[in-house]
């Protein structure tokens, strides 16, 4: 029964494919109306993990010689996909799984920084995730869900297309392509600060702040909350955006000096 009704869930944002694909001649700001709320005596919780930059069999359920055993867990408890079909980085990726249409539909062919001025002309080149499309965060919240998401965004980061006006209902989100995982600061010239946000608003990083245990803590917090209040009777989704892979060798200055001595150096 859960995992049928999970299915049916995911299926809401596949089926969006299909209506999209009939605005391609239409105005790009045409809104699709979500459809009614699902019926299910029991819906179930719904987790949703992506790890950018991850090989299709870089993990144990999908046939890697690395032993993942939280992961292998997950899947043998929860659905995996076998039809999933992705994109070449990470922003376009993500905007594909949220909506359930192509990349170029939802507004991300590429992550915005690598955009042409000639490119961005068009409409669905703009590198943000666009108002013709609906994300299965805002399905889920219609349909009488808790939505959650902690992690990096990066598919717009003025007000408006923050992760809070796109159906999640309590947000922490990176609106960049990363930053820094020990302090907030950017990773790359390209940004004059790390832009963190928490329900839409502007974060600032606790001074322990590390990026591995922020992204974890901060969301079974939230969890942990809806537990403890009368709100628990209500079905979560959460997603959960890993970007370790993506950006997996940013080091703290102690760390590096540590090393360095454990080399000679």
């Amino acid at each position: 029964m859960g995992r049928r009704s999970l299915a049916a869930l995911l299926l809401g944002s596949v089926v969006l494919a299909g209506a999209a694909s009939a605005l391609e001649e239409e105005p790009f700001n045409q809104v699709l109306k979500p459809p009614g709320a699902l019926q299910s005596v029991n819906p179930p919780n719904v987790v949703l993990i992506l790890a950018d930059d991850l090989g299709f069999s870089d993990i144990a359920p999908y046939g890697s010689e690395i032993n993942t055993p939280n992961l292998s867990a997950l899947a043998a408890s929860g659905v995996s996909f076998t039809n999933y079909h992705t994109a070449a980085n990470c922003a376009p990726a993500r905007a594909m799984l949220l909506t359930g249409v192509d990349a170029h539909l939802a507004g991300v062919p590429n992550i915005p920084e690598m955009l042409a001025p000639e490119q961005r002309r068009h409409a669905h080149y703009r590198g943000v995730l666009g108002q013709n499309v609906v994300t299965v965060a805002t399905l889920l919240e219609n349909a009488g869900y808790h939505t959650y998401m902690a992690g990096k965004w990066h598919l717009g980061s003025t007000p408006g297309l923050l992760p809070s006006q796109r159906g999640f209902e309590r947000t922490v989100a990176l609106a960049d392509s990363g930053a820094d995982n020990w302090e907030q600061r950017p990773y790359i010239p390209l940004y004059d600060k790390a832009r963190w946000y928490a329900d839409g608003e502007p974060y600032q990083l606790p001074e322990d702040f590390t990026l591995r245990d922020f992204w974890w803590i901060k969301p079974l917090s939230l969890l942990t909350a809806i537990l403890e209040t009368s709100a628990r009777s209500l079905p979560t989704f959460l997603f959960k955006r890993c970007i370790y892979l993506c950006k997996p060798r940013r080091l703290s200055s102690t760390l590096i000096w540590v090393s360095m001595m454990r080399v000679g150096m």
